[in-house]
């Protein structure tokens, strides 16, 4: 239980101890300034923790910002008279001020991600009795069916088995609920004698790394953005310590792309050719590899590399190159303290101003400004 404390301005954080709450935290620590939040109080959401705040005085009590997975719980919180933010989609509804991540945005990536690979069958695993699960799925779905999709399953999770992946078309896409997911399901191909990724391509949620490097084949994931989460609460707590309003309806937070590792790094194309030059660019495009230097690996001209891909992908050689650099751009400017310029290194450009003009190019976004909006790391 927590332990009563004299009342100096204070922020209660009820998290769960996981992956997402820890990136969730960083984005809360990287926002707090010690002169307004001396002191921040963690605990996992328990009813019994939640039933002491509610007795506390809210006196020096700046806000509360929770993973409340229900109504019942919230009212838990209901005479705690302080700014009160839900992270949480478990349900739909909430009384809080709601900041949580966009999951039909996380579908719709994961959608998008595996059509640029031009699979054709689909599956989808997760929980329907969870809203985010849902919500999920129906960006998924949503995407797919507008793409046109061959075939698409919605398999609940206590389904999951040997047998069942073995049943559905090959090669198979599948997106998973959350990373834990996507483990069981690399497992459970494995049990089928399925090849991860050339007969299944799965990709979890949430980026946990020490889950998906642990998995038996390395899971990609899509990064949830779980920082930004804990920066835009913050920012929110600030808004209404000003004497603002807080924001209406839900602020949603986008996700900030996928993680590539082992479990979806081939690709659905009859050209063998195409399907080892695409290996090639998702490992070299950042060591400043050339459409040139492709076609003598592969031992055809630059005329034809650029035909086929555009028959296969519908778009040049060069064209994914510059897809992977930027993908990693976008990673590295979200996740870590590097300057510009040296992201850009990292990212085969030379030259900083180049790098800097394609990027906002590519995006929309000069490289800073991008960083403002979808990271929580400062440049050091």
């Amino acid at each position: 239980m927590l332990n009563c404390m004299d009342q100096i301005a204070t922020l209660y954080v009820l998290l769960k101890r996981n992956g997402p709450a820890h990136e969730l935290m960083r984005g809360i620590r990287e926002c707090r300034r010690a002169d307004v939040y001396p002191r921040i109080i963690l605990q996992e959401p328990t009813v019994e923790n939640c039933r002491w705040v509610n007795a506390q005085s809210s006196r020096g009590v700046l806000g509360v910002i929770g993973d409340f997975n229900d109504l019942a719980t919230e009212e838990l919180l209901i005479d705690f008279r302080v700014p009160k933010i839900n992270t949480s989609v478990q349900t739909p509804e909430t009384t809080m001020i709601r900041v949580a991540v966009d999951n039909a945005a996380i579908g719709r990536l994961a959608a998008e991600y595996f059509l640029d690979s031009d699979y054709r069958h689909f599956a989808y695993i997760g929980c329907r009795a969870s809203y985010w699960s849902r919500l999920r799925c129906e960006g998924f779905h949503g995407r797919l069916a507008a793409a046109g999709s061959a075939t698409f399953q919605d398999i609940e999770a206590d389904q999951l088995s040997a047998k069942l992946l073995r049943r559905l078309p090959q090669p198979l896409a599948v997106l998973a609920g959350d990373d834990r997911l996507g483990i069981q399901v690399v497992e459970q191909a494995r049990k089928a004698r399925l090849r991860v990724p050339n007969d299944i391509a799965v990709l979890g949620v949430n980026n946990d790394d020490v889950l998906c490097e642990m998995a038996a084949v390395p899971l990609s994931s899509i990064d949830d953005n779980g920082r930004q989460l804990g920066v835009q609460a913050m920012s929110i707590l600030d808004r209404i310590r000003h004497g603002q309003h807080p924001p209406r309806g839900e602020t949603l937070v986008p996700p900030n792309g996928v993680v590539v590792r082992a479990s979806t790094e081939a690709v659905a194309v009859d050209d063998k050719d195409i399907a080892v030059a695409l290996k090639i660019i998702r490992r070299e495009a950042c060591s400043g590899l050339t459409v040139e230097d492709l076609a003598e690996r592969l031992g055809i001209s630059r005329g034809t590399i650029d035909r086929r891909f555009r028959q296969v992908l519908g778009h040049t050689p060069f064209q994914e190159i510059r897809r992977v650099r930027f993908e990693n751009a976008r990673r590295l400017l979200s996740q870590t303290r590097l300057k510009v310029a040296a992201i850009g290194r990292r990212c085969g450009y030379s030259d900083a101003k180049r790098f800097a003009k394609e990027f906002r190019a590519d995006t929309g976004s000069p490289p800073t400004a991008w960083r403002m909006t979808h990271g929580s790391e400062r440049p050091g």
